[in-house]
């Protein structure tokens, strides 16, 4: 059996049952589909994560797969909502595979560093790729010279969580609806920063949108980050006043660190 025929039979031969999670993490969790099979990107008003690893060699047998430790690149810093859904999932996988399962984080560049580092990792199945439609669409189209393939570097093993993005803002920003926001922006150009996990990263395609289709794109000041969780601790501390991080961060908002400003009707998930 090959690691790629092993991945496709995890969901029939090991039925995923939920975790003891905290109500935190239990969102999250409710938004992993380990069993859906897909052949492409598949967006849902947000971030889609695929499982990925390079291709297999047609000679690249695995009797007794895992014989080792799987590592999993997580193309973001720890923290953020890529990582959240990333963990929970290996948690699960690490039980089902009785062996464990290193989570590497490779932040930066809106994650073609990760994806970059799985692309030339050795095609054995043990070094998979936590892949978004930010490594595999977005920077395709963003950048000029990608130093990777999204299509032939990489095989899709299953879509495992689709998520909304939310508009979040500091509390110190005196803007209770996304018009009230739109109205500060207008009048006083130059005022508001607004983060991302990086150019070309979901967050920044989230927030471009709603900026362009608010009139406000010159108005407001882009500042980057390296992964969605340095930029949401950018926002709690003001130091940039809204972010469109994906749900993964519903702590911070349950919490009061920042505060949502409603974009689109939510759909709870059990």
């Amino acid at each position: 059996m090959t690691a790629r025929a092993f991945f496709s039979s995890l969901p029939e031969r090991f039925p995923i049952e939920q975790p003891n999670l905290p109500g935190s993490a239990r969102a999250a969790y409710h938004a992993v589909s380990v069993g859906k099979r897909v052949h492409g990107m598949i967006g849902w008003r947000g971030l889609a994560f695929l499982l990925c690893l390079p291709p297999l060699m047609q000679t690249a047998a695995a009797q007794s797969y895992p014989e080792r430790p799987i590592r999993i690149i997580s193309p973001n810093p720890a923290g953020g909502s890529n990582d959240t859904i990333v963990r929970i999932v290996a948690a699960k996988m690490s039980a089902i595979l009785d062996t464990p399962i290193i989570i590497d984080n490779r932040g930066g560049a809106g994650g073609k560093i990760g994806a970059e580092a799985v692309a030339r990792a050795q095609p054995d199945g043990y070094t998979l790729l936590a892949g978004s439609v930010s490594t595999h669409s977005f920077a395709p189209v963003v950048t000029a010279r990608l130093s990777y393939d999204p299509i032939k570097d990489f095989e899709p093993i299953s879509l495992i969580a689709q998520v909304q993005n939310l508009l979040v803002v500091n509390p110190k920003l005196s803007a209770a609806t996304v018009q009230e926001l739109i109205s500060i922006a207008k009048a006083q150009p130059g005022k508001l920063n607004y983060a991302s996990g990086g150019p070309g990263s979901t967050s920044h395609f989230a927030v471009a949108m709603f900026i362009g289709l608010a009139g406000i794109a010159n108005d407001t000041i882009h500042v980057p980050f390296r992964g969605g969780g340095p930029a949401m601790t950018a926002t709690i501390a003001n130091d940039t006043q809204f972010f469109s991080p994906i749900a993964g961060m519903v702590p911070s908002v349950e919490a009061g660190l920042v505060r949502p400003r409603p974009t689109a009707p939510y759909r709870q998930s059990g």
